[in-house]
C-alpha cells in the first residue's frame, strides 16, 4: 500500500545530534499530546514495530514529521541490514554489542532538557544502546538505568519513561576512565587513531578491552556477573591502554602477571582464568577467531601444554615448552644437570632458603635439544665417581690436586665432569702399564697398596707418575681405577729414589729388623736422620739417610735381629736378657725392642 508523504507537524521538536529515531518520535508524540509513542505511530501510519528495529522507511517518515535530514537520523538509529548486525554511525556492530531491552540515560542531560524544553525535551542517543558506552560524553557521568514501564512495548517511549528516573543519581567519573569510550565514539564518527584495535570488528574491540582489563584490575578469579558498571568502565580503560598498541602489549602484560605469581609451576588458568574463560566462550563468533588463535599460540609457547590438551576450545597437537622434570625426561637429560643449565641461562631462578623455582621462561624443545647435545658426556659427581670406580671423596681430592679436571659446578658447589676428561685420567694410568712385565707376587690394587706403602692414594699416584712406576691392568682395554695393579715393593723402593744416599722407611726398617713406626720414632728421637728431598718431589713421607741407618746398626741391634742371628726365639731371648740385667733402649712411643750391641755381645 502506497503511503502518502508526511509533512512537518506544526508542533515538532528539533533532533539532538546522535539522537535515535524512536527518541525523536517519542518527543514529537508527547509534544502533540498523544497518550504514547505507539498511539502516535498508529495515528501517523508509522509501523511502531518496524521503527523499533530501525526500518529505513519508518525512520524517513519520522524525519519528515520533524522536518530534519533522514540520512542523519537513520545514521544514529541502530538499524539492521542483516540478522546479526545493526548499523550505527560509521560502524555495524554485532547485535551482541547492544542492550536493547534495558534503556539507560544521562540524569544531567534529562534534567537540562526538562528545564529548557519541558516534558518533551528529554532525548536518548543511539550510542547509549551500546553496552560498552556507560557514560555521558558531555557530562562525564555514568548513564543510569531508566525504570522500565509497566508494559515492555513502551520501552522506547523515552520522553515518558524518564518521568520515573532518579535525576539525583549522578555518578561522576574520571576522564582517564573513559579512554575506551572516547575511542568507541571516534569509531562511530568514522575517526581512526591508527591503533591495532581498528583492525578488529567494532564489537570485538570493546569486549576484548573490558575482559582483559578485568583481568588486570581484579585478577584471574574475578566474576563477570558480579562486576559493577563502574568496575567495567575502569576495566575497559585499563584494557584499552594495554591493547591499543597491539597484541605484543597484551602478551607482555600476561607475562608480567605470570612472573608476579611467584615461585612454582603455575598454569595459564591460574594466571588468566577469567579472561581465558570469557575468550573460550566466544567460539561461536568467528570475529574472535583471530584473537583466540593469537592467545592460544602465546599459551603454547609460554606454558607446558601437553599434546591432546584443549586450550580455548583449540586442540594442542605439539608441545612447545616443558617443565623441568618433564623436559629432562623427554630429552634424556639429568634433571639436576638441566636445572643447573637453566639457572646458568637465566631461564629459571631459585628463591630464598626454600629453593623454589621460578620459571622466567619454560625451556622450548629446541632449547632442550641444544642442552641435551651440550650435556652429552657430562656426569654429576657421584656418576663420575662410579664411572671411575672411586669413592666420591677420593674423586674430590683428585679434583683439588688437578689430577681430574671438572667441567663446572652446580648448586652447593657440586661438581660435574666431562666423560672425556675422566677417560683422560684413566688413559694416563693406562699409559703406565707394561704388559710385557711378569706379574709380581706382591701386586695389589692401587687402593690396597696405600696401607702397605703407608701413604695416601693421592701420594701413591704422585709417586707413580714421578718415578714412572710400571703398572699392570687386570681389565683389558676398558679399565677402571681399581683395575690397575702395582707392586708394593716397587712402590716402596721408589720412595727414596728422589734423594741421593737415602732409603725408604720400609728399607730402613728391613735393615734394622723393626717396623716403620719404630723408624719414625728413632728419627724423632734423633737416633736416625731424615734425608733431604728435591724441590720437585711431592712425597710427604720420610726418607731416611742411609749412613745414619748403618751407623745406628753398628751400635744397636733389635731383639728380632739378635734372635735371628742366634737362632733363638725372640720372647725367650728377651726374658733371659732382662733376667741378666740387660736394659733395652728407651725412647718416645711404642717401639720394637732394641739393645745396645755392647750389652749383648
Amino acid at each position: 500500500m502506497m503511503l502518502s508523504p508526511l509533512k512537518p507537524l506544526p508542533l515538532y521538536v528539533s533532533p539532538v545530534r546522535g539522537e535515535s529515531a524512536t527518541s525523536l518520535a517519542s518527543r514529537i508524540a508527547r509534544k502533540n499530546g498523544t497518550a504514547s509513542l505507539q498511539s502516535f505511530c498508529a495515528d501517523m501510519s508509522i509501523s511502531y514495530r518496524a521503527l523499533k528495529v530501525g526500518d529505513p522507511v519508518e525512520i524517513e517518515r519520522v524525519a519528515a514529521l520533524a522536518g530534519c535530514d533522514p540520512t542523519t537520523l537513520r545514521n544514529w538509529t541502530p538499524h539492521a541490514p542483516s540478522k546479526t548486525n545493526y548499523h550505527l554511525g560509521a560502524e555495524a556492530p554485532r547485535f551482541t554489542a547492544y542492550s536493547r531491552s534495558t534503556i539507560r540515560g544521562c540524569p544531567k542531560c534529562v534534567a537540562e532538557a526538562l528545564a529548557e524544553h519541558g516534558p518533551y525535551g528529554p532525548f536518548h542517543l543511539g550510542a547509549w544502546q551500546l553496552t560498552s558506552i556507560r557514560t555521558c560524553a558531555k557530562h562525564q557521568c555514568m548513564l543510569i538505568e531508566v525504570p522500565p514501564p509497566q508494559h515492555h512495548k513502551h520501552s522506547y517511549d523515552f520522553a515518558r519513561v524518564v518521568d520515573n528516573m532518579d535525576l539525583k543519581d549522578i555518578q561522576l567519573v574520571a576522564e582517564n576512565a573513559r579512554s575506551l569510550e572516547r575511542y568507541l565514539h571516534n569509531r562511530l564518527e568514522g575517526v581512526s587513531d591508527g591503533s591495532w584495535l581498528d583492525s578488529l570488528d567494532f564489537h570485538v574491540a570493546p569486549q576484548l578491552c573490558e575482559n582483559f582489563g578485568l583481568l588486570l584490575v581484579r585478577g584471574p578469579k574475578a566474576s563477570r556477573a558480579e562486576t559493577t558498571e563502574q568496575q567495567w568502565l575502569v576495566a575497559g580503560a585499563a584494557g584499552y591502554d594495554a591493547l591499543r598498541n597491539g597484541p605484543d602489549q597484551m602478551f607482555a602484560a600476561l607475562e608480567e602477571l605470570r612472573m608476579k605469581a611467584g615461585p612454582g609451576c603455575h598454569t595459564y588458568g591460574a594466571i588468566a582464568g577469567s579472561f581465558l574463560t570469557w575468550l573460550s566462550q566466544r567460539e561461536d563468533d568467528a570475529a574472535f577467531n583471530g584473537i583466540r588463535q593469537m592467545v592460544f599460540d602465546f599459551i603454547l609457547r609460554t606454558y607446558p601444554v601437553v599434546v591432546g590438551s584443549t586450550v580455548l576450545r583449540i586442540r594442542c597437537d605439539m608441545q612447545q615448552v616443558y617443565s623441568l622434570r618433564k623436559g629432562a625426561k623427554a630429552y634424556g637429560i639429568d634433571e639436576r644437570m638441566l636445572r643447573h643449565k637453566l639457572l646458568e641461562r637465566g631461564d629459571i631462578s631459585k628463591s630464598g632458603k626454600s629453593g623454589a623455582i621460578t620459571y622466567r621462561r619454560y625451556p622450548s624443545g629446541e632449547t632442550l635439544q641444544q642442552l641435551a647435545d651440550e650435556t652429552t658426556g657430562l656426569l654429576r659427581g657421584f656418576d663420575a665417581a662410579d664411572y671411575l670406580g672411586l669413592d666420591i671423596h677420593l674423586l674430590r681430592t683428585f679434583v683439588v690436586e688437578g689430577l681430574v679436571k671438572k667441567a663446572g659446578e652446580m648448586a652447593r658447589n657440586a661438581p660435574y665432569f666431562r666423560r672425556k676428561d675422566l677417560d683422560a685420567f684413566l688413559g694416563r694410568l693406562y699409559r703406565q702399564t707394561r704388559p710385557e712385565l711378569e706379574p709380581a707376587n706382591d701386586e695389589v690394587s692401587l687402593i690396597a697398596a696405600t696401607p702397605a706403602c703407608q701413604c695416601s692414594t693421592l701420594e701413591l699416584l704422585h709417586l707413580i707418575f714421578e718415578h714412572d712406576i710400571p703398572l699392570r691392568c687386570a681389565a683389558g682395554t676398558d679399565p677402571r681405577f681399581n683395575d690397575f695393579l702395582i707392586s708394593v715393593e716397587r712402590a716402596k723402593t721408589a720412595i727414596g729414589q728422589s734423594s741421593v744416599g737415602a732409603i725408604s722407611m720400609s728399607e730402613a726398617a728391613g735393615k734394622l729388623v723393626v717396623d716403620t713406626v719404630t723408624i719414625r720414632n728413632l728419627v724423632s728421637a734423633g737416633y736416625l736422620s731424615a734425608a733431604p728431598k728435591t724441590a720437585k718431589s711431592s712425597e710427604r713421607w720420610l726418607v731416611i739417610d742411609e749412613a745414619s741407618v748403618t751407623t745406628f746398626g753398628e751400635q744397636y741391634i733389635s731383639a728380632a735381629g739378635l734372635a735371628r742371628e742366634l737362632r733363638r726365639d725372640t720372647a725367650n731371648l728377651c726374658r733371659e736378657l732382662y733376667k741378666n740385667g740387660v736394659e733395652p733402649l728407651v725412647f718416645n712411643g711404642e717401639n720394637r725392642i732394641i739393645f745396645r750391641r755392647q750389652d749383648v755381645s
